[in-house]
């Protein structure tokens, strides 16, 4: 039961029968009334307005996508108790890497590379699904309970190449296929929605996400003001 006071006017108050009109100076009626409250759905996807339909249903056939033989996996649905650590550091299932899969919108990317380091790009994303937000805490919890869990999904990638640059990048604002184009990673800009496939790694210095690959399902609008 919620109470709710019904306001008119800065010095009136109407009572529960709505016949009488008291002042502010005499007694406030409050009137109880239901408010129904509506479950959260924890697999909804939150995402600004201006994406589109076509994006929505590309991004839903995404992350629902689930191929245990291949180990690719939504990042919700990730069976920790069934995987192990590789010789590689990465994490396995059945044998093989994990790959798992993400939607949300760009906060940050970015490629540094100098003369002391090998080329690295990093890349963030804020998660569009709560319930997938909730599995990357479970994952810090369960893989290294003594870290923080990072308030965005942050994945980089690092090459042993000093010319080298990120590729694995595709324009797939008309659909996720085996063909979509790829597309420089200049051109997925903060703001965007992209589809992601990371893998998760147990390095000396913590848990860290490896970028492998970045689908653009849909392009922020440009604001001229």
């Amino acid at each position: 039961m919620s109470d709710i006071i019904e306001i008119t006017s800065d010095d009136e108050v109407i009572g529960d029968s709505g016949s009488d009109t008291l002042t502010d100076d005499e007694a406030v009626t409050v009137v109880e009334v239901d408010a129904p409250v509506a479950p959260v759905d924890d697999e909804a996807i939150l995402l600004d307005i201006w994406v589109d339909d076509r994006a929505l249903r590309s991004i839903r056939r995404y992350v629902k996508h689930r191929d245990p033989e291949e180990g690719v996996f939504a990042l919700s649905h990730v069976p920790l108790d069934e995987c192990e650590w590789l010789a590689d550091r990465s994490l396995g299932f059945g044998g093989s890497t994990a790959r798992l899969r993400s939607v949300g919108t760009v906060v940050a990317s970015g490629f540094h590379a100098d003369i002391h380091h090998y080329p690295e790009f990093k890349f963030a994303i804020e998660l569009a699904r709560p319930v997938d937000k909730a599995a990357m805490a479970e994952i810090y919890t369960v893989c290294d309970p003594q870290l923080p869990v990072p308030p965005y999904l942050e994945a980089s990638k690092v090459f042993r190449q000093r010319s080298a640059s990120f590729t694995d990048v595709f324009k797939a604002t008309k659909g996720i296929r085996g063909s979509s184009p790829r597309i420089p990673f200049t051109c997925v800009c903060v703001g965007d929605v992209v589809l992601t496939e990371v893998i998760l790694l147990s390095n000396p210095d913590g848990l860290a996400f490896e970028l492998c690959s970045i689908y653009l399902v849909a392009q922020a609008p440009i604001v001229v003001g």
